[in-house]
Parts: C-alpha cells; structure tokens; sequence
C-alpha cells in the first residue's frame, strides 16, 4: 500500500510541494484554485449549536447542520501554496440573499501564511494548522487542527472518476473582534463527485465547542479541482436582497467558462478582479498579469489595451479587438473589451474576452470564410493576416514562401471586394465575434 503524503505545517515547510504563483498584492476578492476538496454535510448537537457564539439575532438552523471541509491550495489567499480546513455551522436569521445558506465558521485553521490574511480580512478565529492529506486509489483522506494538535480527520471514497460542473454561492458570517463581525461569499465553480464517508472523528486537539457538537456526517463529496471567489467582506447587518457582486462576477465568468470562452474582469487601469480558469491557462500568451494587473507581453502592445480597457470603463460599445503579440504562437490573441453593467459589476469594471489561436472559434471563422468563396489554403492565409501576421509570419506559420500568401492575398481581396489588410482584419474580427 502506497500513500502520498502531503503533510503541511504552519510555516510552510511541507512535502510536495505545488508551483508558486507569482504574488497578489491587496486585498479582496482573492480566487483560490483547490484541489482534492473533501467535504462532508453533517449533523450537529443541537444544544452545542446553540452555545456557539453567534451575532445577536442568529440563530443554528433547525436541523442543525454544518460543513466539515479540507482542501489543497496551489494559490488564492497567499502567493504560495497552502493547505485548509475548517468546521462551519449553518445559521439562521441573516440577511443573505433569499434561498441562500450562511455558516459561520466554528474551527478553521490554515497553513503558511494563508492564517493572517483570513485572520485580518475574514474572520478572527482562523489560525495557524497543520493538515495532513493522502490517498490510495479512490480512498482519499485528511487530518488537521491547530499545529501539533490534530482535532478532526475524515476518510472517505468516491463513487465514480467525474461529474458535472457545478458552481454556486456559499455565505459567511465571520468575526473580527468583540461584537464585530463581517459577512462575506466563498463563490464556486467545482465538480461535486459523490463519496462514502468511510471515518469521521473528533480528536484530541479540537476545540471543547467542537467535542459537543458531535458532527456526524450526512453525505460528503470528492473534488478533485475547485474554483474559489472569496468576496470583499461587508458589515454584518447591511441588506442584501441580492448576491453580493463579487457573487456576480463569478457566476458571469462561469458562464463564459462553460461556453468554452476566456473572459476576465478586469477595473480601471487593468487591475484583476477575476480570471476564469480558460483565462488563466492563457496567461504568458500575449499578456501576463503582474501586480495583479493584467498588462500586454509586448510593451508595444500595451497603449492598445490600456485605451480599450478605457473606452470600455466609459461605457462606450465593444470596439475592433485588441492584438497581443508574444506568445508561443505567431498567430496573436485577440482580446475585446466590454463594458459592464454597474449593477453586476459593483463598481467601475470591465469584461474582457480572450480569443486563442488554439479556440475552436478560428475553425468556425475559416468556414465562413470558405462560404464567402475562399479556397481552404486562402482561409487559412486570410485568418492569419486577419488577426494581424505579415504576410512573411503567415508564410512561415503556414511553411510555405512569402510570394505564395502574397498571390492568395490578391485572390482573396478580390473575392472579398477589400483592398487592404485592416479590412481584412475587421472583416475577420468580426466574424469572430458572432
């Protein structure tokens, strides 16, 4: 029996260590890219719920019920990798969105220096852990509490190897000092494998609270990547009768991410408020994001995307795309800025959307094209000079020499009825975007 530990500690020091990201300066919203999330829903004591520390006029739900949860950060809260775990009790008597659930943490500890930011931004009562994960086959398992003194650990195995993508709004209610508290989203977009929870134990090290409450599990699920927006924190108190926009923006992106596009938010100036994870993948292609600004690769590149992010932040309609050059591939990613509505936006925002030349959406375009009359060689030469290419990087790109893309060049104005590059170029665009 072979298992892969991944033992964590409070200062970091660990086996197995994940790639570093480059830091994110400032504070929320902050996205957490997680892996191997185990989760358990579980009953609690009734009467331990009710002696949990609450805000005056919350109260445990009826059942009650609440979350035991561990999860492995590649980055999010820091700009290093981090483990977490934590213990929440659902409550009532808040005032989140309709048909919504809060918890309020109970326990939750987190390693490195992932501790202080939920401490000075979330909640008070997180602190420094250590959390030991592992797994063997399809058993998956974890044990944590505050460094030295494991309280809780959870065994279990899932039922199958996928299930669909799923992406909602959990909310909190967090303390920050006596009689002060914030209320905050954890918005996600995971893949919910169902599980059998094989062991779940209280130990030695838990909090006396922790002990009463007894959590027994009800169901628990596997997710072996997760997604996670934790929102700017509000007051306690503030009404909210709809999702916070933090909320917002994250089920925006998800949608664009399940329509298989690249979309960011970005604020004035270019500060990242969110990439989804198509985005993500595409950063080093054409752009890179660098205190947490998004920037163009190429310096020459930049003028263009700060003045459409610009436009945009103004209100004004979607104009021609943005090239950015300094990727792998010669062909450059076309990016378009949109303006948002303040409503989803919470604030001065942009949407951006990415187009790769690695998206199924260049396919589409040389098939219009073909239906306009181009031959499948002059498709491909219009789609490279169209997105910007010479036509000496268009016959590289295609292996053929510069005097042939020329030729098609002619043959495809003349088709086209255009008489320059930049037609071809808004022609393409445009295309694209339908």
């Amino acid at each position: 029996m072979r298992l892969i530990d991944t033992t964590r500690r409070g200062d970091g020091i660990w086996k197995g260590r994940l790639p570093e990201r480059e830091p994110r300066d400032g504070g929320p919203p902050f996205q957490v890219i997680a892996t191997d999330f185990l989760l358990n829903v579980v009953d609690v004591d009734r009467t331990a719920a009710a002696s949990v520390l609450l805000p005056q006029g919350l109260e445990p739900g009826q059942r009650p019920t609440g979350l035991v949860g561990f999860y492995r950060a590649q980055c999010g809260l820091t700009a290093t990798s981090y483990d977490g775990g934590f213990v929440a009790l659902e409550i009532e008597g808040h005032d989140a969105p309709a048909e919504t659930t809060v918890f309020m943490k109970v326990a939750n500890w987190y390693t490195g220096r992932a501790s202080d930011v939920m401490q000075a931004h979330f909640d008070a009562n997180s602190a420094p852990g250590e959390i030991r994960s592992w797994h063997e086959g399809d058993v998956w398992g974890a044990k944590g509490g505050p460094v030295g003194s494991p309280a809780i650990s959870v065994r279990l195995r899932r039922r199958a190897q996928d299930a669909p993508l799923t992406s909602g709004t959990h909310y909190f209610v967090g303390a920050l000092g006596t009689n002060e508290f914030s209320f905050y989203s954890i918005s996600f977009a995971q893949r919910f494998v169902e599980a059998d929870c094989l062991r779940l134990e209280v130990l030695g090290g838990a909090p006396p609270i922790l002990k009463a409450m007894s959590p027994r599990s009800s169901f628990c699920y596997y997710s072996p990547e997760a997604f996670l927006t934790f929102s700017r924190p509000q007051p306690l108190g503030r009404t909210a009768d709809a999702a916070p926009p933090d909320a917002a923006r994250m089920m925006l992106l998800d949608i664009f991410l399940r329509l298989g596009r690249a979309a960011a938010i970005v604020g004035v100036g270019g500060r990242v408020l969110y990439l989804n994870r198509k985005a993500q993948a595409l950063e080093g292609q054409g752009f890179m994001v660098t205190g947490r600004h998004l920037r163009a690769a190429r310096t020459v590149d930049q003028p263009a995307l700060c003045a459409a992010i610009e436009r945009a932040a103004t209100g004004e309609p979607m104009a021609e795309p943005v090239l950015l050059h300094g990727g792998p591939s010669p062909i450059p990613l076309l990016v378009r800025a949109m303006p948002m509505d303040a409503a989803a936006g919470g604030e001065t925002s942009v949407l951006l959307l990415f187009t790769s030349p690695s998206d199924d959406g260049g396919a589409d375009v040389a098939k219009m094209l073909k239906v306009l009359g181009l031959s499948p060689a002059e498709a491909k030469v219009a789609m490279l000079v169209g997105t910007g290419l010479s036509p000496r990087d268009a016959a590289a790109a295609l292996g053929v020499a510069e005097s042939t893309v020329r030729s098609a060049l002619k043959a495809i104005y003349d088709k086209l009825a255009i008489n320059r590059q930049s037609e071809l170029a808004q022609m393409v665009a445009r295309l694209n975007a339908l």
